[in-house]
């Protein structure tokens, strides 16, 4: 089974959230402040051993900043559990008797709970579940770094 992360813009939008759960994947930058300002590449880092990335103090002592990348399920869970938003997944058929094949694309809604209401917010024509939910995802962290 293939595992899907969020996106590196994901992880930095969920640590300026707050996010702080134990995953095994993390993207990792270095910045080095002298004798001038650079920022070294972006690498991504798999660990066995599931940690909490976004509180690194002992990286961040060396230049080295740590974003949590949990799989998108992770994210979704966290989202809905911690903030409340629901992202509702549905696959939608163009020919209405046929689940199959290439006969279906895929959208996302968003649902806030407790207050039950909507969010007006929703996209389609998402080829994967996976592409949908990531979506979702974006959309969510979006209306978030609004309030």
């Amino acid at each position: 089974m293939t595992e899907y992360y969020i996106s590196f813009e994901q992880s930095v939008k969920l640590k300026e959230l707050g996010f702080a759960e134990k995953v095994n994947h993390t993207y990792l930058k270095k910045i080095r402040i002298e004798p001038e300002v650079s920022v070294g590449d972006l690498k991504e880092i798999h660990s066995k051993d599931p940690k909490n990335y976004n509180d690194n103090r002992k990286g961040a002592e060396k230049g080295l900043i740590f974003y949590s990348a949990p799989r998108l399920d992770q994210a979704q869970a966290w989202l809905r559990e911690v903030r409340g938003i629901h992202i509702l997944l549905n696959p939608y058929s163009f020919s209405p008797d046929r689940y199959d094949g290439d006969n279906y694309f895929w959208s996302f809604e968003l649902f806030q709970a407790p207050s039950g209401g909507w969010l007006r917010a929703n996209g389609g024509g998402f080829d994967t579940y996976e592409q949908a939910l990531s979506a979702g995802i974006d959309k969510s962290l979006e209306i978030m770094g609004r309030r």
